[in-house]
């Protein structure tokens, strides 16, 4: 593992743009190989799957295609994944009585001339991506002014607070990631579950109201 921390006085782009001020903030950046502990070739079958059923992509900073925001609600494939970030991300920043959890989940696939706006997740304390694969040709994640190059298997932890975005893509392999938001939460706080038909009904109407399906 490795860590990389910025303190910077930036400004918090926060919406609405009333509340945009200047604060001292550092900028925490972790990265940890994952290598023989989650299984690429199966989660690349699984987006692959997921994608062929939505072959519409979300919208957002990203543009490439990615999947839903709550892709864990509508698909519970995830799910073992998922298990293995919360508890790195907990073996890393948890206490005695928060955790982290994670809210928002997606994929997204990256291809030729694909590329994410900069942006953050300001209202979020910290983000993580996965690498599920990558090439030496494919695009960084730029954190801050901090170039983080992509490596299978590497799960990156930041500040939500932190700018970042990925240049246009030139490598004509696909770079494919999980990515995700994390709450901090009481460790007494008991989770709310939602019926997987329940969210996808959700995500269908949502795809028929934006013309995302035919």
């Amino acid at each position: 593992m490795s860590t990389i921390t910025l303190n910077l006085k930036k400004k918090l782009e926060l919406i609405p743009e009333s509340f945009t001020k200047d604060k001292q903030i550092s900028i925490n950046i972790w990265k940890i190989s994952l290598d023989g502990i989650v299984d690429n070739k199966l989660i690349k079958h699984q987006i692959s799957q997921y994608r062929n059923e939505f072959p519409a992509s979300a919208t957002s900073s990203v543009k490439s295609w990615h999947s839903s925001l709550i892709l864990h609600h509508i698909t519970d494939v995830f799910n073992p994944c998922i298990e293995v970030f919360e508890r790195k991300v907990n073996e890393l920043l948890s206490d005695k009585y928060y955790r982290y959890s994670v809210d928002n989940f997606w994929a997204a696939v990256y291809e030729k001339n694909s590329h994410t706006i900069r942006h953050n997740h300001a209202h979020f304390p910290y983000v993580f991506v996965y690498f599920v694969d990558a090439d030496d040709n494919s695009s960084p994640l730029i954190i801050e002014d901090i170039e983080i190059k992509p490596k299978p298997s590497m799960m990156v932890i930041f500040s939500g607070a932190a700018n970042h975005y990925v240049p246009k893509c030139d490598s004509d392999s696909s770079r494919i990631i999980l990515a995700g938001n994390l709450l901090m939460v009481s460790k007494g706080f008991a989770k709310v579950e939602i019926s997987k038909k329940e969210v996808y009904d959700l995500e269908k109407d949502y795809m028929l109201k934006n013309n995302k399906l035919s």
